[in-house]
């Protein structure tokens, strides 16, 4: 007996990528039509965060492109990480009315597929309703670790907490081996959402054992699965030669730069085949070059070329391209962005496309003599010398004229200033916390009135919060603000707006780039 089932995860529904994964769901349910599915896993992170219930957040929409998967196949779905899938969120699918229902996955417990109908019953009803020649699959759902349900009463810090979760990982996963090995005759799946010691995110970084709340390769095993449809890493990746897959995200910004797509599985007793499936999206590309080698060299393949080698041009074909030279700001005007861009689209680059000009920065030596200097004149004048830079009279005077109205105290904001946004790339916490480089924050999506900000320790609320305001550091921690960020495009962008009569349609964004 085998079963063929859609492996898929990550999805990351907004607002802003309404169209993006309404088109690529539709692609879902084609080929489930097509290829006689018979179930479809999502893996957690269905959400990108918290959706407001409104027509131009799109959750209507939304939730009818997951009914129609539903009229395909039985659905089975599992919460992912507590800050895009939010507590309750899942449930509104089961409200849903479709052929063949949908089912959020409860920690702990067997499910089984129904053949003929299709339905996906909880064990109790199959053991009451059903025999077993009437069940196809046995099917485990993990949702990400969360204390929630596994130490609902503890009281324990950040690092004894974590430790305790991993124990009763460990433990659910051998009370789900012992209840696998009831129905040795069916095939087996799990449904995770998670980190797996050994794999990797997108930009290389290992999870190791030990570290976070995670599990381990052995656990999984200890389960006798015979198919893992892993979810949360959003590079596609197979645990070594074991049958667990992440299948990946559909991708959200340059920072994801592989394949996206999601697995067809034909999973029996002890065997399985996949085929990979692409979704009908761009593959996103970024290409980063010095001006120097980006003239001297032909960049871009020709129509026949599938190499993807500087020297042999780069092949740009239906991808969405990034193209970032780097040149010093004295020959700025021969890279010519809007020209470049035009040879990416005419080379095959597809629309969303774009080439951006990156000054290389002058000489930024912090001398010994800029810290002895008295005044920010001096300091300014030290800094010009160390590099190479004209020292104009009149930024000299501006600089007086700001220390005097510093000392007076005549420089300060006016006005009523409203945190409209934030944006951070490449901020460690967030990374540790909730696995993404990037995180975008619109204030404007929420109604007026407290903001709360939630999670479980180590989750990454406190590095936004204390990235809410424009100033070169953190309000509480050490080191430099680079000490705290990882990437070398990092950046913090804050947006301010002037609510008071005055300054109305007043804005002030800050945006400092970190090389971390």
């Amino acid at each position: 007996m085998s079963i063929k089932i859609l492996h898929l995860a990550d999805i990351h529904f907004s607002r802003e990528r309404k169209d993006l994964v309404i088109s690529s769901l539709k692609h879902v349910e084609e080929t489930a039509g097509r290829n006689a599915v018979g179930l479809i896993m999502i893996a957690g992170d269905l959400f990108d965060a918290a959706v407001l219930n409104s027509d131009n957040a799109g959750l209507s929409e939304f939730v009818r492109a997951i009914k129609r998967l539903g009229d395909s196949a039985p659905v089975a779905m599992v919460y992912g990480t507590p800050s895009h899938d939010v507590d309750g969120s899942l449930e509104i699918f089961q409200t849903v009315t479709c052929r063949y229902g949908i089912t959020v996955l409860e920690p702990g417990q067997a499910y089984f597929l129904a053949l003929g109908g299709g339905a996906i019953i909880p064990e109790k009803e199959a053991k009451r309703d059903f025999g077993m020649e009437n069940l196809g699959a046995v099917i485990f759902g993990i949702p990400e670790p969360r204390k929630k349900y596994l130490l609902a009463n503890s009281s324990a810090g950040k690092d004894e907490t974590e430790e305790t979760i991993r124990d009763a990982m460990r433990k659910m996963c051998l009370l789900l081996a012992a209840k696998r090995r009831e129905y040795p005759d069916l095939p087996c799946v799990v449904l995770y959402h998670g980190e797996v010691a050994g794999t990797a995110y997108q930009n290389g970084t290992m999870v190791e054992r030990g570290t976070g709340i995670s599990i381990t390769i052995d656990d999984l095993m200890d389960i006798g699965s015979d198919y893992n449809c892993l979810g949360h890493l959003h590079l596609p990746q197979q645990i070594g030669t074991f049958p667990a897959f992440y299948a990946g995200s559909i991708t959200k910004d340059f920072g994801e730069q592989h394949k996206a797509g999601y697995n067809l599985v034909d999973v029996g007793v002890g065997s399985y085949r996949m085929q990979r499936i692409d979704w009908p999206i761009p593959q996103n590309m970024k290409i980063e070059t010095a001006l120097d080698d980006f003239l001297s060299k032909t960049p871009y393949a020709a129509p026949q070329a599938d190499g993807l080698d500087f020297d042999g041009g780069l092949d740009v074909r239906g991808r969405k391209v990034w193209l970032e030279i780097s040149c010093d700001k004295a020959r700025r005007s021969f890279a010519n962005a809007e020209a470049e861009l035009q040879k990416l689209l005419g080379h095959g680059a597809v629309e969303g496309s774009r080439v951006t000009i990156r000054d290389i920065p002058v000489e930024t030596v912090r001398a010994a003599e800029i810290t002895e200097a008295s005044t920010p004149a001096k300091k300014f004048g030290v800094w010009a010398e160390n590099s190479g830079v004209e020292a104009a009279e009149s930024a000299a005077r501006k600089i007086e004229a700001l220390e005097a109205e510093t000392r007076t105290g005549a420089a300060k904001a006016t006005g009523e200033w409203e945190l409209v946004s934030v944006k951070l790339r490449g901020a460690i916490g967030i990374r540790r916390g909730i696995g993404v480089d990037e995180i975008a924050i619109d204030f404007g999506e929420y109604e007026n009135g407290l903001v709360a900000v939630t999670g479980a320790n180590g989750k990454g609320k406190t590095t936004l919060i204390e990235n809410c305001h424009p100033y070169p550091q953190l309000l509480t921690r050490k080191g430099k603000l680079q000490d705290h960020f990882c990437l070398r495009d990092g950046y913090r962008e804050i947006v301010y707006a002037d609510r008071s009569l005055e300054g109305a349609g007043h804005f002030a964004k800050f945006l400092i780039q970190i090389d971390g």
